[in-house]
């Protein structure tokens, strides 16, 4: 058994050969080649051992620039090449001196990426290019054959190892399979892919097997008796190469293209996830052969290093794995996964049974076999638990509205909704972005002036609006003044002590609802003029300098009577005793200052001059900026996983608030959205959301995949005018393949081979067959 070992070639490699790989030979040679490599090495015990460098000498041209390279299946000494300018090298080692070359072709105008020599028949090298494929008979550099694949691109080339006559071409997104006798017309041809074919591979055992994988990170096992898709394993990049594995029927290796540095080894019973890996590369591996011991196979990649790796070395990617499995579905099912390995005790059984034996005849165990496992799989339908479930969500997607109705209309409707669905927070959402945004537009602004001052107070919100509403209903009252006119009119007088009279009090006493207005306004700091409360209250020294105006402080000054009170606990203002006497002995109807002869129950509350001391201006009161409170609350939704409610209220309040979230992540929030939708196949919805974004990287999504070109059925090739007339072969193209008239309803055709017809037609054909009708050998995929 080998082991893992390396060498630097000096230079990017694109692809190794080594010719005992389908021979069966035994061998020690490889070639490894690219633009600036091309060298044979021979593997010894434990390194790498240099017999020929190829690219040496004065005259090297692209030539000497090789993107493929395949070793003669009988004879060791010959060599062929795939150069990048088209021409397909042949070489003989057996020649003296430095120049190898035997035989140039130059049939390829372009790139030719794979050639390939029959296993079968060992004259025959097949090359495939960029502008077709070619059969060459080395014998002779002036007989070629070429074969008709409508001049498309041609990753790569592979002939039946069973038979002589047959080989399959990886032609753009379509695999074709050909007999060399039949160089017109393909025997059958098929859609592999999604995006190009990169590699095929056919079966070293299995004659109806072949394998594919291109830019769609997907490798395909096909069954080509009936063109049936076996197996697919899903990458995480596009593909490069896949090889099958000798002597071990399920397994396939392959090598990405672009991040992925390692080589997996796969079986195809088990595609989730990879037999073996290997990771000894620092760049993208771009070759790949297996060698006669099954165990042990080279590779070669862009990081100049040629590799041998062996098995025993290899990462178990697949042993690692957990043995439980648990998934959810969008509707809130559930799967669990339960594995069990079967031959364990056995194998714990052989181990301990040989343990007395000595190293040196115990049997060694097979490193890259796959154990035997069972699978139990159960699934649990969601029917009560509302919490994983996501009718909610759909629900919403479908009733919300999201435009067409005023804002107002659009929020009573979507809160409606949510609560219908018990979604007490949203609904409440809802309700609270109406009360800050239907009046938005529509603000009152009340002015108070105080001493020629006007100050003005923006008041919004339904509770502003309910404030001045009750304010309207009694605008024409002042609360003071009305006060001092119930006084004067229910004749309220005061006894020679100072109190009222009881049989009046009642009539003199402020409302209930007047006290609770006044005492709103107080707290509030309002002093509103102009139809609306005036407040005039004491403040004690020292308070109530700011936004104050004074007035009339000298009549106040002058009275003598003007005492402090004598309490032991400084109050919160000054108490002013104004006494009764000293306020009538300076009243110009007191004869000779007596104040005995004065009616007392003649002086009345308006016959007492009551000046405030000071007047309480309006305390202007800033706005609060509740958009950063809103714009805080989509984002705390959207961390809640709830994007659908960020995304609704941003179509909703549109410029109210999308200028105060970040661009990239409402495009962010819209991608998130519109894939949730897409999930749930809620299209409509998806194209109503993507048409009210406003965002033109998201408007451009219904831009997408929108033109369809048409392709000529004789010549494949695209017509870019409108129509179904083709310039090249001046011949219309929507003739029925079935009655050959031309269609003037509906027209339905193949994208694989460009023939339709009639829809009635074609499903008639298609009900009894699958392959193409006019004979082209394509299968086409007719759905219903």
């Amino acid at each position: 058994m080998g082991r893992t070992m390396n060498i630097n070639v000096d230079g990017s490699m694109n692809a190794l050969a080594t010719p005992s790989i389908r021979s069966g030979r035994p061998t020690s040679l490889v070639a490894a080649v690219g633009r600036t490599v091309f060298r044979i090495y021979s593997i010894e015990d434990d390194r790498f051992v240099e017999k020929h460098n190829l690219r040496v000498g004065r005259n090297l041209n692209l030539n000497y620039s090789s993107n493929d390279v395949d070793w003669h299946p009988t004879d060791d000494n010959i060599l062929a090449t795939a150069a990048t300018n088209g021409s397909v090298m042949t070489w003989n080692l057996s020649k003296l001196g430095k120049q190898k070359v035997d035989t140039v072709f130059s049939k390829h105008t372009r790139t030719v990426n794979r050639v390939q020599f029959n296993p079968n028949e060992p004259n025959w090298l097949l090359s495939g290019a960029q502008d077709g494929v070619k059969c060459f008979d080395i014998r002779s550099d002036d007989i070629a054959v070429t074969f008709t694949c409508n001049n498309e691109n041609v990753h790569d080339v592979c002939f039946n190892p069973h038979t002589s006559g047959q080989f399959i071409a990886a032609i753009g997104m379509n695999v074709s399979l050909y007999d060399i006798r039949n160089p017109l017309k393909s025997i059958k041809s098929f859609p592999a892919h999604n995006e190009p074919v990169f590699s095929c591979d056919w079966h070293m055992e299995e004659a109806q097997w072949i394998a594919t994988a291109g830019r769609d990170k997907i490798i395909k096992i096909w069954e080509l008796s009936d063109v049936q898709c076996m197996q697919t394993i899903q990458t995480i990049e596009p593909v490069r190469r896949v090889k099958w594995r000798p002597a071990r029927r399920n397994h396939i290796a392959s090598c990405g293209s672009l991040i992925d540095f390692s080589i997996s080894i796969w079986d195809i019973r088990r595609p989730y996830i990879p037999l073996a890996a290997f990771e000894q590369h620092s760049d993208v591996p771009t070759g790949l052969v297996w060698c006669n011991d099954t165990t042990v196979f080279l590779s070669g990649g862009k990081d100049g290093m040629l590799y041998q790796h062996a098995f025993k070395d290899a990462k178990k990617p697949a042993e690692n794995a957990p043995p439980i499995g648990l998934a959810m579905s969008i509707y809130g099912d559930i799967s669990h996964a339960l594995s069990t390995q079967q031959d364990g005790s056995s194998r714990r059984k052989e181990t301990i049974s040989y343990s007395r034996v000595p190293a040196f005849f115990r049997k060694q165990p097979d490193d890259d076999t796959s154990s035997k496992y069972t699978s139990t799989v159960n699934m649990y339908e969601n029917k009560q638990c509302e919490v994983l479930s996501m009718d909610w969500f759909i629900k919403s997607a479908k009733r919300y509205q999201l435009s067409g109705h005023p804002l107002a209309e659009l929020c009573d409707h979507n809160a409606a909704v949510a609560m219908e669905m018990s979604r007490v927070q949203v609904a409440n959402t809802w309700q609270m972005l109406k009360v800050f945004y239907t009046n938005y537009s529509d603000r009152i602004s009340l002015e108070s002036s105080v001493g020629g001052n006007t100050a003005g107070i923006n008041l919004k919100g339904s509770a502003c609006s309910a404030l001045l509403q009750r304010n309207n209903d009694h605008k024409e009252e002042n609360l003071w003044t009305d006060h001092k006119q119930k006084n004067t009119d229910g004749g309220v007088k005061l006894d020679a002590d100072g109190t009222k009279d009881t049989d009046d009090q009642e009539e003199s006493e402020v409302s209930d609802l007047e006290h609770d207005k006044m005492n709103v306004l107080l707290a509030s700091n309002y002093g509103v003029h102009g139809g609306l409360y005036e407040t005039n209250f004491y403040f004690g020294e020292g308070e109530g300098e700011a936004g104050l105006v004074e007035e009339n402080y000298d009549d106040v000054y002058d009275k003598k009577d003007y005492v402090l009170p004598n309490e032991g606990i400084q109050l919160r203002h000054d108490i002013i005793d104004r006494s009764t006497t000293g306020e009538l002995m300076d009243r110009d109807d007191v004869p000779n200052g007596n104040i005995d002869t004065v009616d007392t129950n003649q002086c009345t509350v308006d016959d007492i001059d009551l000046k405030p001391v000071v007047k309480a201006t309006a305390t202007l009161i800033s706005e609060w900026d509740f958009k950063s409170t809103i714009v805080n609350m989509l984002y705390d939704y959207v961390d809640q996983g709830d994007v659908q409610m960020a995304v609704s209220v941003l179509i909703v309040l549109g410029p109210n608030i999308r200028k105060h979230v970040e661009e990239r992540t409402q495009v962010s929030w819209f991608h998130c959205y519109i894939d949730m939708l897409s999930t749930f196949a809620l299209w409509c919805v998806s194209t109503e959301v993507i048409r009210h974004s406003q965002l033109s990287s998201i408007l451009a999504l219904n831009q997408e995949s929108t033109t369809i070109h048409t392709n000529c059925n004789m010549c494949n090739k695209t017509i870019p005018q409108k129509g179904y007339y083709c310039e090249k072969c001046q011949l219309l193209t929507n003739s029925c393949s079935i009655c050959n008239l031309p269609v003037r309803s509906m027209y339905v055709w193949c994208q694989g081979c460009s023939h339709g017809g009639h829809l009635q037609h074609l499903q008639e054909w298609f009900s009894k067959y699958t392959f193409c009708p006019t004979g082209c050998g394509h299968k086409c995929k007719h759905t219903p």
